[in-house]
């Protein structure tokens, strides 16, 4: 029996927007547009989405002073953060 193929929109990584405790919108299912937060109400510029400028300290162009800030989630071997650049980590106890 065959495997069967994933849809290939699920093969790429996720904005790290999509990880943040600051969004406020996704934006549409296949594009880029529409994504917002407190420091971008209007639209993450898409270098953001794309990776090409890190957004953990504050940049010129935004609002406020909110940074890229890990949502944390629960795995069985406990809470894990991802990094702007995709990288996943084991949560450290406070």
């Amino acid at each position: 029996m065959p495997n069967p193929k994933s849809d290939g929109r699920l093969d790429t990584i996720l904005p790290p927007c999509c990880y943040c405790q600051h969004k406020t919108n996704v934006g549409t299912q296949f594009s880029m547009r529409g994504w917002t937060c407190p420091a971008y109400p209007d639209e993450i510029p898409a270098d953001i989405l794309h990776r090409q400028r890190k957004h953990e300290t504050v940049l010129p162009d935004q609002r406020g002073s909110d940074v890229y800030l890990s949502e944390v989630m629960d795995f069985d071997d406990g809470p894990h953060e991802i990094s702007f650049m995709g990288k996943w980590k084991k949560k450290r106890k406070a």
